[in-house]
């Protein structure tokens, strides 16, 4: 994938798997991806300054990245490999607020979408607040399974 500074670049390429978890991607969710890239550097989140038309650009260059990972099974190990890199990084919960953001962009919050944030916020100890589906009801379980077998 095209180089960022490595916090950026890990919350960028997780927040970017939002998008790519239930294999559609609608032009919603990449604009979604693009305004919150934007509103946590100008936040003083993130500390890379993109503008929209190079966070575009990025998008288009990788997004082939992002679908072999999941076509090849890799998955799982990107996901640990990638929240690990974000251990020490101080703005878990407005990450995770982001992917829950970006999943609901297109009204529809399916469950590969729902498992990835259940993943996230198992793994940075975040309270589940916030994975209710559209629907009102909740699921906790069988988050990677959701995922490999989508």
């Amino acid at each position: 994938m095209t180089p960022l500074n490595s916090h950026s670049a890990n919350v960028i390429a997780l927040l970017t798997m939002a998008i790519f978890a239930d294999r559609r991607v609608l032009s919603q969710e990449v604009q979604a991806l693009i305004e919150t890239v934007l509103r946590l550097q100008h936040d003083g989140i993130l500390s890379s300054k993109h503008s929209e038309a190079s966070l575009l650009l990025w998008y288009e260059n990788n997004k082939h990245e992002f679908i072999g990972v999941l076509q090849k099974g890799e998955f799982e190990n990107w996901l640990e490999t990638t929240l690990l890199e974000l251990a020490e990084f101080p703005h878990k919960t407005r990450i995770f607020e982001a992917i829950l953001a970006i999943a609901r962009s297109d009204n529809e919050e399916h469950v590969s979408e729902q498992a990835l944030a259940m993943l996230v916020a198992r793994h940075w100890d975040i309270a589940d607040w916030g994975l209710q589906r559209l629907d009102g009801s909740a699921s906790n379980d069988g988050c990677v399974d959701v995922l490999a077998s989508v």
